[in-house]
């Protein structure tokens, strides 16, 4: 979440600047606006939306995640053939898949699991909680492999767009992230 605000943050001094680098032959301002937009332009109008709406309660089921699958890989198609044009190629990305990264994330996912068993355990016998579960799983239209599908295409999709894409055009503005590269 820190990346996410020193992320937004820098955004206004790249703005404010004209230039992610400076000026030495980096991405223009507008090359960064258009690809924030094409990445997040529709998911910021339905956040603006849903406050003016007052918050209402999402429904996911299938078809709605199938519909944001489908809509997300076009959006990423759209977004690297302009960023195709403007001189990106994968390797400026610095995401790299290895097989100690795969090994690190199953790992992580394990412990994930664990943790999240535990902590069930943990708060099984509040009402506040069983009455969350049970309204989940009493309006649960999802299937596993679609959730699978969600979870693999949303998380290249905001990796690839915030890792890799905004933290390295603004980090000479001052963004960072944990991965450096």
């Amino acid at each position: 979440m820190q990346s996410i605000d020193v992320a937004s943050k820098s955004m206004v001094l790249v703005l404010a600047s004209g230039s992610a680098t400076g000026g030495n032959g980096g991405p223009k301002t507008v090359e960064i606006v258009i690809v924030v937009m094409i990445f997040a332009g529709w998911f910021i109008y339905a956040s603006l939306q849903a406050v003016l709406a007052g918050f209402p309660a999402p429904q996911f089921d299938d078809s709605g995640l199938w519909w944001l699958t489908v809509f997300e890989v076009i959006t990423f198609a759209i977004a690297w053939a302009f960023l195709r044009v403007r001189g990106w190629r994968l390797d400026h990305f610095n995401i790299r898949l290895t097989w100690v990264g795969l090994l690190a994330g199953a790992v992580l996912f394990a412990v994930s699991l664990l943790v999240d068993a535990v902590l069930w355990d943990l708060f099984a016998k509040h009402s506040a909680a069983r009455d969350i579960v049970e309204d989940i799983v009493r309006t649960k239209t999802v299937t596993p492999a679609v959730v699978l599908l969600v979870s693999v295409v949303n998380g290249t999709f905001e990796e690839f767009f915030l890792t890799g894409y905004l933290l390295k055009v603004l980090r000479p503005a001052g963004a960072s992230g944990a991965r450096q590269g």
